[in-house]
Order: C-alpha cells, then sequence, then structure tokens
C-alpha cells in the first residue's frame, strides 16, 4: 500500500487505520459467523454474500482516484514469481504448526480437538454432523481466512510497518491475532495462532501481497478440518509427546522447518515481491 513518498492511511494516521482493522475484524466476523448455523444451502449462500461484500469493500477507490491498497491499506496485488514458493513454503508450516501444537501440550494439557481445544464448544457440537462440518470448512477454509488476513495483515499490520519497522509490525499482528482465538478457553494454546500469524505476516510481507497469507492460511485450516471430518480422534493432529525422545523429534522437527521456511523467504523471487510491496496493482 502506498506509493515512494510513503503509505496513504484512510484515517489520517496508522494507530487510526489499526483501530479500523479491529472493528472491521469484529464486525465481518460476527456478520459472517450468522450462517454457521444454518441449513446448508442457506449457509453458502450468506458466505458467497460476505465475501463479495468484503472483497468489494477492498476494492473501491483510494482517495487519489487509484483502486484498492491506496483506500484499504492491504496489498491486493498478486505474490507473482513467488507463488511457487509461498505453495512450497506450506508443507514446511504444516510441519512447524503440527510439532508446535504438540509441545504446546506439555504446557496447556491434551488437546480436545483443534477447534475446540479445551473442551467442547459450538464449533465442535457443528462439526459433529456432516452438512455442519462443511459448512464450518467452507468458513474456515475460505471466509475466515479472506477476513482475517485482510484485517490483521492489511490493515493493522501494513500501517504499522511505516510507523513502527516491519519485525514490530508482524509481532504486534500476530499477537492481535493470538488474542482474537481467545475463545479457545486455555491461555498457553494462544501461542499457536501468535506463532502462525508470525508466519502469515511475515509471508506476507515478504512477497507484498496479502493473497500470501490468504493461501497458507487456508491450507492451514483445511488440514485442521480434514483431521475434524475424519479422524476418529480429531485431537490427534497435535501429537502430545509422551518421552523425552518425543520431545526431541518434535523440537528438531519445528527448528527444521523453520530452517526451510527461511531459506524459501530468502529465494530471489520472493525478495522481488519485497521489493515492489509499495507499488500499486
Amino acid at each position: 500500500m502506498g506509493d515512494a513518498a510513503g503509505p496513504i492511511y484512510v484515517s489520517g494516521s496508522a494507530w487510526g487505520d489499526v483501530l479500523i482493522g479491529v472493528v472491521l475484524f469484529l464486525v465481518s466476523v460476527a456478520l459472517a459467523s450468522i450462517g454457521l448455523f444454518w441449513p446448508l444451502v442457506p449457509a453458502l449462500i450468506w458466505f458467497a454474500a460476505c465475501g463479495f461484500a468484503f472483497v468489494t469493500l477492498h476494492l473501491r477507490g483510494g482517495s487519489d482516484g487509484r483502486p484498492g491498497r491506496a483506500a484499504t491499506v492491504v496489498r491486493l496485488r498478486s505474490p507473482g514469481t513467488a507463488l511457487k514458493w509461498v505453495v512450497l513454503g506450506a508443507v514446511p508450516m504444516l510441519v512447524f504448526g503440527l510439532a508446535v501444537g504438540g509441545l504446546l501440550q506439555l504446557w496447556t494439557g491434551p488437546v480436545h480437538s483443534p477447534i475446540a481445544p479445551s473442551g467442547p464448544n459450538e464449533l465442535e457440537d457443528l462439526a459433529s454432523t456432516r452438512s455442519g462440518w462443511f459448512v464450518l470448512t467452507v468458513y474456515a477454509v475460505v471466509l475466515a481466512p479472506l477476513i482475517e488476513e485482510f484485517c490483521f495483515r492489511g490493515w493493522i499490520q501494513r500501517p504499522l510497518e511505516g510507523r513502527l519497522g516491519p519485525p514490530v509490525a508482524i509481532l504486534c499482528s500476530a499477537a492481535a491475532f493470538g488474542v482474537a482465538h481467545v475463545w479457545y478457553g486455555q491461555v498457553g494454546f494462544l501461542l499457536m495462532p501468535f506463532a502462525l500469524g508470525l508466519l502469515w505476516g511475515g509471508a506476507v510481507y515478504l512477497t507484498g501481497s496479502i493473497w500470501t497469507g490468504v493461501v497458507l492460511h487456508g491450507i492451514w485450516n483445511g488440514v485442521l478440518m480434514m483431521v475434524v471430518g475424519f479422524a476418529d480422534d480429531p485431537g490427534a493432529v497435535f501429537v502430545r509427546p509422551a518421552s523425552p525422545v518425543e520431545v526431541l523429534v518434535l523440537l528438531l522437527a519445528a527448528v527444521g522447518a523453520a530452517v526451510v521456511m527461511g531459506w524459501i523467504a530468502g529465494r530471489p523471487a520472493i525478495g522481488h515481491g519485497a521489493s515492489l510491496r509499495n507499488i500499486e496493482s
């Protein structure tokens, strides 16, 4: 978002846009989640309408007449040549997330399920039926990543990059993303969305495209929903280490995946994306 002269703020300030991002997230999630407990067809129609309205908001013209990000502080351009590295990065992302989830259970205790880590809740009840699982999966894989990435990595992270610098901005957006998952009911397990928020925030910054975060976020949620829908034990997606050897294996997996993601982040194609992060679509 913005040009060589500096960022363009909708509200006139970085902190004002962060506040807009928080409000936009709360309102969008509240509206979209209304359809979660509806019958299949009305729910899908509602999700499509919410998604269309949300994206349309981010396509409106800026104050300078340019479309998209100038008005909404998000990166709407394609990842371009970095796309293949984004896809490859999904594999170490999954390894990293699953290993961290396993290690976190040393603190939190056994995870009940990926969508209800601390015990049964309405989402788990919804996923107990095939139609409910499908509705929840569409929401988790398509609509939730769209709303959350645009708000946290667009409206919140982007303006803070110019004010606080990219590392602190990514840290702040990841922390806000973690807090947004307080419904997990387990403080320790909030480190999972925080860690993933760091990954997705870094990917969005490096590629200069909000779609990077949307794709990676959707892949992660999709894997979790597959486990919820088809595994006998939905909590088995996070393997709780029962011995020092298993702890070491998970630690090595997490570190190894982080190293691979760091190597991918250094690829020339992604660096090229970062050099273009201020160019408008």
